[in-house]
């Protein structure tokens, strides 16, 4: 009676085991998975607002920013299952039996958004970059010449003269000539950001230039500069105004249909708006920006919140 009794509960207890066991397997799977996912969606979506607002600002219109507060997943498993015996022998032993199993698991993300206004918006766009934020970004190793076409709004040379970084400035070639110097050291490995008697001073061979001397631009200053390289689609350039004084640091591609090979893409007012994958000039460009996003970013305040279950 053992021989035949022993085998059959051990097939339908193993199923219900093994089922258990994958149900564990299928639950760490998913919650692996979507934590790259949503990281990435949150990345992604996070560089169309961006661009989304260049391309806003190109055509004179208002930016608007939301900012992703909280982001929260629940999991849910079910089974069911059950089992019976399908046949006996002799009046006292099965000689088999049934196992009826069903899973399901189900995941249910949210994530919350803060727009961006009242003082959170002076605080992030309007404020100038402070010369910290600029010692920060140097010492990331990020180009002086990058930063001094996007961020530097003016320079104090010595003797009071002040070069401004605006092409249609008669002290614009002499910026320029000061930001290849500065340059030329980083790329030498003899720029440095020290500490002196004076505060901090960005240091190379030539001179030490007081972080103060250097007047920057707030993070809506530089999205519009940014904006100034947006290509306007001839059915539209009655709405926005080319111009040839931008910094050449970044271009923003303009179609009717999805582009090839982008980076970045937006839908807006009937065409597409990219950062092509192959200019990395403008890839280093907008990866500043939103690093200089981050950097300048508030943090969340008590404005209404919009909850969105992830499709």
């Amino acid at each position: 009676m053992l021989n035949f009794k022993i085998p059959c509960i051990l097939q339908i207890s193993l199923v219900v085991i093994v089922a258990f066991l994958s149900g564990c397997a299928v639950a760490n799977h998913a919650i692996q998975t979507d934590f790259t996912a949503f990281n990435s969606v949150v990345q992604y979506n996070q560089s169309q607002q961006m661009l989304l607002n260049i391309v806003r600002i190109h055509f004179r219109e208002s930016p608007e920013f939301l900012q992703a507060a909280s982001l929260s997943a629940s999991y849910e498993s079910t089974s069911v299952s059950g089992a019976g015996i399908t046949g006996w022998g002799a009046p006292t032993y099965p000689t088999g039996g049934a196992a009826n199993i069903s899973y399901t698991f189900a995941t249910k993300p949210t994530i919350t958004y803060t727009p961006i206004d009242g003082k959170n918006f002076v605080q992030q766009f309007l404020y100038k970059i402070t010369p910290d934020t600029c010692s920060m970004l140097i010492d990331a190793g990020w180009p002086v010449k990058k930063i001094g076409d996007l961020l530097i709004d003016r320079v104090d040379l010595k003797n009071g003269v002040a070069v401004v970084n605006k092409p249609t400035s008669p002290t614009y070639p002499k910026f320029k000539e000061w930001i290849k110097a500065i340059q030329e050291a980083q790329s030498k490995d003899q720029l440095e950001i020290r500490s002196s008697s004076n505060g901090i001073v960005i240091h190379t061979p030539l001179e030490d230039r007081p972080v103060e001397a250097l007047h920057f631009r707030s993070l809506a200053d530089v999205m519009f500069v940014a904006a100034k390289n947006v290509e306007t689609p001839s059915s539209q350039k009655y709405f926005a105004r080319d111009t040839d004084d931008g910094t050449g640091e970044i271009f923003i591609h303009s179609s009717r249909i999805p582009p090839f090979n982008a980076m970045i893409s937006v839908w807006y007012r009937g065409h597409f708006y990219s950062i092509s994958n192959n200019d990395l000039k403008s890839k280093d460009t907008f990866a500043l920006l939103m690093q200089l996003y981050r950097l300048q970013a508030a943090p969340a305040g008590g404005t209404p919140v919009l909850t969105i279950p992830v499709k």
